[in-house]
């Protein structure tokens, strides 16, 4: 009866792999099952913040042999993403392999991992009963038993020729993988009026590209009359100038690796983001949003969650400057309808049952408990 997850974060990967997959082993969890997480300590990994999570056992792989010391590069022939991995994926499979010699076949194996594809699958195959590939991508082959891609995309076929002929798929956010915390807070929300009077900043743990100090100083030429919640991770590798800029905003508000974000954003009448797994949180909240892309993956839920009306989406975080955020900002602050539409529409395309109803798809729960699945409002 054990369920497995085999996700890293890291610096370049950012935390939402492992969190999504947390949310979906803390509902395995209540129904009896054993959860089981093997990852890789990269830097920047979460792992170090995940202590109280007890009710989860933790299978650190070592280094393998081909680990570099310096950036991973990927070879041609590889998933794009291959360097990520920081060992060849036969390393990894074998490593992976002996965590899961010791589990007794569990039940199923969820794999999060955009270095992975099906060579990899394929050689783990044989020591569990089911596989579940969470991607996002359609980048690569797999051989799985079912598919979870819960994003706002509009092209259901794209994963046609990546998967075997009876490979279950599970598409649409009405699959979000999204935190109890965040369900439970959904109780107490209600549809937003669009007058800004707390503002949420938070773009993911590490944030790259040092997007939250663009948006810093657009807010302190803004102005705004409204209290700011400041949230950054403990990997943020310029979290001592931040701090710095977030003390000459008077109502401004600084959280490092805050346990409270589902409250903050729950009081949130705007979020600034990221296009990562915090969109579908901000949904599941009914939070308006202005996001961007800081990896490649956000591109596409940009656009979609733009086109969907759950939020506004600037574009990629390289091409954009403090001037763009305030040039948004300032036109739209008091855009009142704006607001008020994407609180509705994220309200109606995520109800935070997603885990629920992955579990049940999968014959592993009983899908008595479950509203109707929610429908994106048009």
């Amino acid at each position: 009866m054990a369920i497995v997850v085999r996700a890293d974060s890291s610096l370049s990967i950012g935390s939402g792999h492992i969190q999504r997959c947390l949310a979906l082993l803390a509902e395995a969890a209540k129904l009896g099952y054993e959860a089981h997480l093997i990852c890789r300590d990269h830097a920047g990994s979460v792992l170090p913040s995940l202590g109280h999570v007890s009710w989860v056992r933790k299978h650190v792989l070592k280094p393998g042999l081909s680990e570099p010391a310096g950036t991973a590069k990927t070879l041609p022939g590889e998933p794009a993403h291959a360097g990520w991995l920081h060992v060849d994926w036969e390393t990894d499979a074998a490593q992976t392999i002996e965590v899961l010699n010791s589990l007794n076949y569990p039940e199923l194996l969820i794999v999060d991992h955009y270095s992975l594809d099906y060579r990899w699958e394929e050689a783990v195959r044989p020591l569990v009963k089911r596989i579940l590939v969470v991607d996002d991508l359609a980048d690569r082959k797999h051989h799985c038993d079912a598919l979870l891609d819960y994003n706002f995309f509009t092209d259901v076929n794209r994963y046609q020729k990546l998967i075997l002929p009876g490979c279950s798929l599970l598409q649409g956010p009405q699959y979000a993988l999204v935190r109890s915390e965040f369900e439970a807070m959904r109780k107490k929300v209600k549809v937003r009026d669009g007058v800004i009077e707390r503002l949420l900043i938070f773009f993911g743990g590490s944030d790259l590209t040092n997007e939250t100090e663009k948006v810093l100083h657009a807010i302190a030429k803004l102005q705004p009359k409204a209290s700011i919640d400041l949230v950054i991770g403990a990997a943020n590798k310029n979290k001592e100038a931040l701090q710095k800029v977030a003390a000459t905003l008077p109502l401004c508000t600084l959280h490092i690796q805050t346990p409270h974000l589902a409250e903050l954003m729950m009081r949130a009448d705007l979020a600034l983001g990221a296009g990562g797994v915090a969109t579908y949180e901000r949904c599941c909240l009914g939070v308006p949003s202005v996001i961007c892309a800081i990896a490649l993956n956000q591109e596409n839920v940009g656009l979609c969650a733009a086109r969907t009306g759950v939020a506004s989406y600037l574009g990629r975080a390289a091409d954009l400057s403090m001037e763009h955020w305030l040039e948004f900002l300032a036109r739209n602050w008091d855009n009142h309808a704006l607001w008020q539409s994407q609180s509705s529409r994220g309200l109606a395309s995520v109800d935070g049952q997603g885990s629920l109803r992955v579990l049940a798809a999968l014959g592993m729960a009983t899908p008595s408990g479950l509203e109707g699945a929610p429908g994106t409002t048009k």
